[in-house]
């Protein structure tokens, strides 16, 4: 206690020194220790001396600027346990001002609570916080006092996640991501999974894998294998939202024990999505006024255990897209195909820095039936949209995450995995 009492004197007092400029600090250590003289502009750890993390982290918070963080390959494990501090000295790492975190990759560096508290808290105010190439693991966010966004609290400005993965976090609500309201986020080419919402007996057990209150857009990214309290909770909660509302292009929800998505009083745009195989409905939309809008194009909704929709009140809009059941009030009219088997491949590497579901070759009608005006240029592995891939001589959009591009091998081959290749030309299976 004598040492934290210290260091908080140390940190107020230099605090109100901050620096404005932009500095970088290379990380050079898994340790977990804070920074020995918070605002002398050096990341020292003690006691040992060394860059780590958490130091890099606290002298970060001492400048105004917007710092680099760079990390190795490595495992980087929050060791120093306590949540009742928001200066990043113990628990999870608190984020003060403006910072970007940069890893090596999310298979080589990756950040590890390892349950002792959330992984990241950014704080209130014009704070802005960047992640690339990193994983963000084992937060645990399931007490009275710290119960929101295992693996990342974010009550900022603005938060970017480009080429992340959040796995394995479990908090009351938000197992995975809080965006709080105010706040917005932007998440690219990452994985969010196998998440977990947990019931602790005080409050809701909701979100498991994110929870938006802010403006949240979602792309090029897979949410999968999230684990919900109940069948009805949604992977995806947006109870209320500020700003924009939620958006996904290109993004797939996938293999969730819970509901794909579920908005109440907030306006929803999808295109190109894929929500399939979760065990609760696909997309549950309402709103209380009225007014909020559900826009949903070239998307796929299909193969969820409850019914793929339950739209209530609210004002929905659907084209050139695909229900499994006929529960999403589709109309042929505007290019929809109702109550009809997508025909996709298993959630699977396909190619791209994530994993989706790929249309079987010569089966599926998905293929070429999205219509042009709001087809995107890419898809969720940055493949070309547009191709023939139904072979009838005519080039067309596909509907969903992914654009069938003529696969010849379909057993692991394309993934990289080639312990069951398939020598038969088109095969479907």
């Amino acid at each position: 206690m004598r040492f934290q009492h210290r260091f908080l004197a140390v940190f107020a007092v230099t605090l109100l020194a901050a620096t404005v400029q932009a500095a970088t600090f290379n990380v050079n250590s898994t340790l977990d220790e804070p920074d020995a003289v918070p605002g002398d502009g050096n990341c020292i750890s003690t006691p040992t001396g060394v860059c780590t993390l958490r130091a890099a982290i606290i002298e970060a918070n001492q400048n105004v600027a917007v710092d680099t963080i760079n990390l190795p390959a490595g495992i980087f494990t929050l060791t120093l346990a306590g949540i009742a501090e928001d200066v990043a000295v113990t628990g999870d790492l608190d984020i003060l001002t403006p910072i970007n975190i940069l890893g090596a990759g999310t298979a080589a560096t990756a950040v590890n609570a390892n349950g002792i508290d959330r992984v990241i808290h950014v704080l209130m105010g014009d704070v802005d916080l960047t992640l690339e190439d990193l994983t963000v693991r084992g937060g645990s966010a399931v007490t009275s006092g710290s119960y929101l966004g295992g693996g990342v609290f974010h009550q900022g400005r603005n938060l970017s996640l480009v080429r992340v993965r959040i796995t394995g976090n479990v908090a009351n609500a938000a197992g995975g991501l809080w965006v709080a309201n105010g706040s917005s986020a932007s998440i690219e080419q990452s994985t969010i999974d196998n998440n977990e919402a947990e019931n602790i007996g005080f409050t809701n057990a909701n979100g498991p894998a994110i929870i938006n209150e802010g403006a949240l857009d979602l792309s090029n990214s897979t949410v999968a294998n999230n684990t919900a309290f109940t069948w009805n909770v949604a992977i995806i909660e947006i109870p209320r939202c500020s700003g924009s509302g939620f958006s996904a292009t290109n993004s797939t929800i996938a293999n969730n024990s819970g509901s794909g998505i579920g908005s109440w009083n907030c306006n929803v745009l999808l295109r190109h999505v894929t929500v399939a195989g979760n065990s609760g409905w696909g997309l549950n939309f309402g709103s209380f006024d009225g007014n909020s809008t559900l826009d949903v194009g070239n998307s796929i909704i299909a193969g969820n255990n409850a019914p793929d929709c339950n739209v209530g009140s609210g004002l929905p809009t659907f084209q050139y897209s695909l229900d499994g059941d006929g529960t999403c009030g589709l109309s042929a009219l505007a290019g929809d195909l109702p109550a009809t088997d997508p025909q996709l491949l298993p959630l699977d590497n396909w190619g791209g820095p994530t994993q989706t579901m790929y249309p079987k070759p010569w089966a599926s009608p998905v293929v070429d039936a999205g219509g042009a005006p709001i087809c995107q240029a890419l898809d969720q592995r940055s493949h070309t949209r547009g191709n023939d891939g139904n072979g009838d001589g005519a080039a067309g959009c596909d509907m969903g995450a992914v654009e069938a591009d003529n696969l010849v091998f379909i057993d692991g081959v394309e993934s990289g995995d080639t312990g069951e290749w398939s020598s038969t030309v088109g095969s479907a299976t």
